[in-house]
């Protein structure tokens, strides 16, 4: 059986997926009665997330990444580039005899990693339609990977 996850809301700024990002994460850690001071630092806590929580996150990080292909005037074979990974995810490990539980999680949690094209085709679009309202700044600082370009949305 193949689940789907639901997308969620698209062409987010880099704040906006920040802040969903801690949202989902402070939930988690109020499920579990962690202390999200003391979550950030914890290892090994992904296995706590529901497969809801684990696409969405999947989804702001393709976000977060669109946006920086955009930022650096990236196209559409740059962001599939990229976008193929989000796709190819996985929390199992395989072996010779298929695929194997790793790190606590779930069948419906591996399956939650992946998106899918169709996902990722309209996050691009969704972002792509968002920075052109911002405003991309270049060479705004230099650092050790080169000239980096900044974003005010």
């Amino acid at each position: 059986m193949i689940r789907t996850f639901k997308t969620g809301k698209l062409g987010l700024s880099d704040p906006e997926i920040e802040k969903e990002r801690q949202e989902i994460f402070e939930a988690m850690c109020k499920r579990h009665n962690l202390d999200p001071k003391d979550c950030g630092s914890k290892i090994g806590t992904g296995h706590f997330y529901t497969p809801t929580e684990i696409h969405r996150e999947q989804v702001l990080w393709a976000m977060s990444m669109a946006n920086s292909v955009l930022c650096y005037n990236g196209t559409k074979e740059d962001w599939n580039r990229h976008a193929w990974k989000f796709q190819a995810q996985e929390v199992w490990q395989r072996d010779g005899l298929g695929m194997t539980r790793k790190f606590g999680y779930n069948k419906v949690q591996n399956e939650a990693y992946s998106l899918t094209a169709i996902e990722t085709d309209k996050i691009w679009e969704a972002q792509k339609a968002r920075i052109s309202k911002a405003t991309i700044f270049h060479n705004v600082v230099d650092d050790e990977e080169g000239t980096l370009n900044g974003i005010r949305w």
